[in-house]
């Protein structure tokens, strides 16, 4: 379960904390809730994209993207969710480094979307 994979979505980090909290506080008397978790392996990341939520905090409320710099823009960043390599810059992605929706310079070039990517193949089986 990630969480706050937009920086400007200051609901969905608060969400995981109350899932964490849900879970832990109802496991054993909750039979819907002790079930699933006695049948899955429940990984949350609260906070996907930590730089860009916190230039939320500190300096501009609406940005979404990441905070990484690429050679030959003076834009910042690029969506997370865009740049994981399924469907890579295509429907509902652009190529311009200024655009909110802005795919990445290549798949997972995002080190937050790639160390997601990484640990999601390693841990497939589970």
């Amino acid at each position: 379960m990630d969480c706050g994979i937009h920086a400007r979505e200051w609901i969905s980090p608060a969400f995981c904390q109350w899932f964490v909290k849900e879970a832990l506080s109802t496991y054993g008397s909750d039979s819907q809730m002790t079930s699933l978790l006695d049948q899955m392996d429940v990984y949350v990341l609260p906070v996907f994209n930590i730089d860009g939520y916190v230039y939320t905090h500190t300096n501009n409320r609406m940005w979404r993207k990441t905070r990484s710099k690429g050679s030959g823009s003076s834009c910042i960043g690029a969506d997370p969710n865009r740049n994981f390599d399924a469907g890579w810059c295509t429907l509902g992605a652009s190529s311009n480094p200024c655009s909110d929706t802005f795919c990445g310079y290549s798949p997972e070039s995002e080190i937050e979307v790639k160390n997601v990517a990484d640990f999601i193949r390693r841990n497939k089986s589970t």
